[in-house]
């Protein structure tokens, strides 16, 4: 069978390989020469919080994989992914046999390779627009958006965006997203379930008990309070005649 359709690996095969690597091994090496690392732009700035770190583009898949999960399994996905995914590799060649290397025969094979791609791609997208990051660029509210009924709700939405809150709670569309949105917050939450979370904190909420005056509590609670469904976004109802 060798003599009629086939060669052998070596050398017959084994040299395409040799080259191949050669190659690319010296395409590196030219690279690291003339393109070489990226410059440094300076010192740090330790002033600058407006800051997004992330890893190269290659690696924002994995990172949106691990943000995205539940944070009490991400220690075991980390451990265990790579040494199940090694494994499969592995025993591709112990398992598949036989088989038709035809794209068009392989259905299965082509569904799981396209599968992944898309998943890359969808996590790489997620990386880069990073939900799960404070918004440091959100705009304030106007005043027809705040509507705040008392002038303290109007102080504590001046401390809300003050104070970082906006960063990750978004409010009637202008926020972060990595916190629960907060557009009608005063209709699930009473004013003591409010004043609890702010003091203590909460998964991935810092604790702000220490940061504010009985005051400035009292002001933003007010403003959470007014969030509300208001006579204009209620759904007109039939009436009788």
């Amino acid at each position: 069978m060798l003599k009629e359709k086939g060669v052998p690996f070596f050398p017959d095969s084994g040299w395409r390989d040799v080259v191949f690597g050669t190659g690319v091994i010296l395409l590196l090496v030219i690279l690291a020469i003339f393109v070489g690392a990226p410059e440094l732009v300076g010192p740090p700035d330790p002033s600058n919080v407006d800051v997004k770190p992330h890893p190269d583009w290659y690696l924002m898949w994995p990172e949106a994989l691990y943000a995205l999960m539940p944070y009490n399994i991400e220690s075991y996905v980390m451990f265990l992914m790579p040494v199940i995914l090694f494994g499969l590799l592995f025993a591709v060649p112990f398992i598949s046999l036989g088989g038709q290397r035809a794209p068009l025969r392989r259905p299965w094979a082509i569904a799981g390779v396209i599968g992944v791609l898309a998943s890359i791609i969808s996590l790489t997208y997620m990386g880069i627009k990073a939900p799960w990051s404070p918004d440091f660029n959100t705009q304030q509210l106007s005043d027809s958006e705040v509507n705040a009924p008392t002038q303290e709700a109007l102080h504590g939405y001046q401390l809300f965006y003050d104070k970082g809150c906006q960063y990750c709670h978004q409010v009637e569309g202008k926020g972060g997203i990595r916190g629960p949105n907060l557009t009608k917050v005063g209709e699930r939450l009473t004013p003591e379930e409010m004043t609890i979370r702010i003091v203590n904190g909460g998964h991935n909420m810092p604790a702000f008990g220490g940061s504010l005056s009985h005051d400035e509590l009292n002001a933003i609670v007010a403003f959470l309070q007014s969030r509300k469904v208001t006579s204009n976004d209620k759904v007109p109802t039939a009436q009788s005649e």
